[in-house]
């Protein structure tokens, strides 16, 4: 569990969070682990932002297989850029 305070639309709030693991409860410490989730979630909303900003969520297709190939592509050629 943790507790997070932060601030929405100017007004203060205290979000608790919970998250399961297999882990043994002595594989790691609770900071180590805490910030193992923190990392994973700035990855996520980086990659989420960046489709966001490219448009890429506004795209609709009837043909699913079409989708994914999109998908694909399009999260390919955004790692081709960062690495330029």
């Amino acid at each position: 569990m943790f507790e997070k305070e932060g601030c929405r639309k100017g007004i203060p709030v205290l979000s608790t969070r919970y998250y399961v693991s297999s882990l043994p409860s002595d594989a790691v410490s609770a900071k180590r682990f805490q910030e193992s989730i923190f990392r994973h979630w700035e990855v996520e909303n980086y990659l989420h932002l960046e489709k966001e900003e490219s448009g890429e969520d506004k795209h609709v297709f009837r043909n699913a297989v079409l989708g994914e190939v999109w998908t694909f592509l399009t999260g390919m050629a955004g790692a081709v850029v960062r690495c330029v």
